[in-house]
């Protein structure tokens, strides 16, 4: 997989949303959040790493047509693997 594009610090800078986060996650100011999107072609898939480094295959954004909303859940679901330190657990 190569590395398309990412950046650090990446946030909705909606008031609500943010209230919204820090209502449900009260870790979610932990991480300084780096979302990017890896060249995969034959992947179709979005995968989260310690740390707050949240990635999405570029095949997945070309099959699936998602709206801004369901990229936004796509991404929270992602951020909950981090938050929850689900990769730790094992």
């Amino acid at each position: 997989m190569e590395l398309v594009k990412a950046g650090r610090n990446a946030r909705y800078n909606d008031n609500n949303n943010n209230h919204f986060f820090g209502s449900i996650f009260d870790n979610v100011d932990e991480y300084e959040w780096d979302f990017g999107v890896v060249h995969a072609p034959n992947l179709v898939n979005a995968f989260a790493l310690p740390g707050g480094i949240i990635r999405v295959t570029d095949s997945l954004l070309q099959h699936l047509y998602l709206s801004n909303g369901e990229i936004a859940a796509l991404l929270g679901h992602e951020m909950g693997h981090v938050l929850h330190r689900h990769s730790q657990r094992r």
